[in-house]
């Protein structure tokens, strides 16, 4: 049964080639293109949905939406997201596919000599790809660094019409007008990775010394460890597993350890502090602005729907309308353009006057207050705090007070140095009075006292 199914594969595989070479269908719109007509860089010549591999050749093969225009190839997810990756047509040196002959490779593959790498890889990987797969080569010299893109399609139709436009451009492309990446921008990438790689094993070592120096219920209890944790496994995965499906958004999480300087800095910390007891009160000052913000759209649909219904045509639009004119964004056309649309000029005027004297110059002022009241409150009990710490130091029992640490306190005050001459003098007289007057051994400062006094005067 396993050789049967083995010939079957065989006999469709031969069946294929056979098809591909006796068809060689262009794109529509590149079929009646002359080779010496210009290519316009701005049309899209071919679109669809192939699957494309990952960057290690055991990578898997992905759903990708690929566009070709006159100047490079592009890709991205399929839910018409952003675009991935690039391939410019001055990067790309060659193309291979599945079956390809030595005469197909020489005539699509550029045979320059500075490209003797390039074809000697690109004959390597030919011998690697399976039925319908082909794949883009680019050069060494190159943003992608001799990089190959490999692209499976659904069809041997649809191969034959991707590898051939993809040929057919390269031939018309000007590769003059193509710079290639100088070695300083090569360095500076290659400077860019060695920092990344670094950052992460400082980050990494950070992470372990922090483990092995705590204790394990402590280094649970804390947030910011599990916060550290997850942002050095992304990163470690980021750095050896570069294709993992969504692993560029997550490493955007290692911005975020910027917060960590809220735990060092105290003035940052009483920000946070302050803005955390804040919440509870803005929250209540928030549901009020909405309240009214909600009040006042669904007179404006009331209103309005039927006149402009791309501003005011249901609940939510309106809303965002009203948000709009709550930040002042462009709110005095909206409400000139409805003078004209409605004839009653002075009902609007007094809906959107009203709207606006009541929200933006009084609600959101209250939040605003709210907002500061709280600053000034975490303020006034981060330094209560602080001076209720200090006292607490201060505080010890009157036989073991230094009889020099008010004396040093006071001469650490000094203005100038006059001025901390005069104490000294001062001082010294005093005590040499106060010694001769009262007399005996209790006037007198012992070695201990002058010793710890001097260090406090330090």
């Amino acid at each position: 049964m396993r050789a049967i199914l083995r010939i079957g594969a065989l006999l469709r595989r031969r069946v294929g080639s056979i098809r591909r070479k006796a068809r060689r269908p262009l794109s529509g719109k590149l079929q009646d293109l002359a080779d010496e007509q210009y290519l316009d860089s701005q049309t899209v010549w071919l679109e669809g949905v192939l699957r494309k591999r990952g960057f290690y050749p055991n990578s898997a093969f992905l759903l990708r939406n690929i566009c070709l225009t006159s100047e490079y190839i592009s890709y991205g997810n399929t839910d018409g997201g952003c675009v991935l990756d690039r391939i410019y047509f001055g990067d790309i040196c060659g193309i291979v596919f599945y079956g390809m002959e030595e005469e197909e490779f020489e005539a699509i593959f550029s045979m320059e000599p500075e490209y003797e790498v390039e074809r000697q890889k690109a004959k390597e990987l030919l011998g690697n790809l399976q039925d319908l797969q082909f794949s883009i080569c680019t050069s060494l010299r190159g943003y992608h660094r001799g990089r190959q893109f490999v692209f499976e399609t659904a069809s041997y139709e649809e191969l034959d019409v991707w590898v051939s436009s993809i040929a057919r451009i390269m031939r018309h492309y000007d590769r003059e007008q193509f710079t290639p990446m100088t070695k300083l921008q090569s360095c500076r990438r290659n400077y860019l990775n060695f920092v990344d790689s670094a950052f992460t094993g400082l980050f990494l070592l950070e992470l372990l010394t922090n483990m092995l120096s705590t204790l394990v219920n402590e280094f649970i209890k804390d947030a910011w460890n599990w916060f550290d944790t997850a942002v050095v496994l992304i990163s470690v995965i980021a750095n050896f597993s570069p294709n993992v499906p969504g692993i560029s958004v997550l490493r955007l999480l290692r911005t975020f350890r910027v917060f960590r300087l809220f735990k060092r800095v105290p003035s940052l910390r009483q920000i946070l502090i302050a803005l955390n007891l804040s919440i509870p009160p803005m929250m209540n000052a928030f549901a009020l602005v909405c309240l009214v913000t909600c009040i006042y759209s669904i007179m404006a649909v009331s209103f309005f729907s039927s006149c402009w219904p791309e501003y005011f045509g249901d609940f939510f639009t309106t809303m965002f309308t009203m948000f709009q004119i709550l930040t002042g964004d462009n709110w005095a056309y909206i409400c000139r353009h409805l003078f004209t649309l409605t004839g009653n000029g002075p009902g609007v005027a007094l809906f959107f006057v009203s709207y606006q004297l009541f929200v933006s110059f009084v609600l959101v002022n209250v939040v605003i207050a709210v907002l500061l009241d709280e600053f000034a409150r975490a303020a006034t009990k981060s330094t209560s705090l602080q001076m209720e710490r200090h006292k607490t130091k201060e505080k010890a029992p009157v036989h073991d007070r230094c009889p020099l640490t008010v004396i040093a306190k006071d001469l650490c005050t000094y203005h100038d140095v006059d001025d901390l001459e005069k104490r000294i003098t001062f001082l010294f007289l005093r005590i040499v009075r106060a010694a001769d007057m009262t007399g005996g051994e209790n006037t007198r400062l012992n070695h201990t006292n002058l010793y710890h006094g001097f260090l406090n005067l330090g």
